[in-house]
């Protein structure tokens, strides 16, 4: 796990699977990855950088 979510490789259907299960057994960590990726998106994909 990243500090944004999870990565893993398109063509690995069990660690998709496992990321997914991770997800909707700790909604809490949901809500955390989604804050920080949104802290994030918001901190270093604005306009003035493009």
């Amino acid at each position: 796990m990243t500090k944004n979510g999870f990565l893993v490789t398109w063509q690995n259907l069990n660690a998709i699977i496992g990321a997914i299960h991770n997800i909707i057994l700790d909604p809490d960590k949901a809500g955390d990855i989604g804050r920080r990726t949104e802290q994030s998106v918001l901190k270093n994909h604005t306009m003035e950088i493009y």
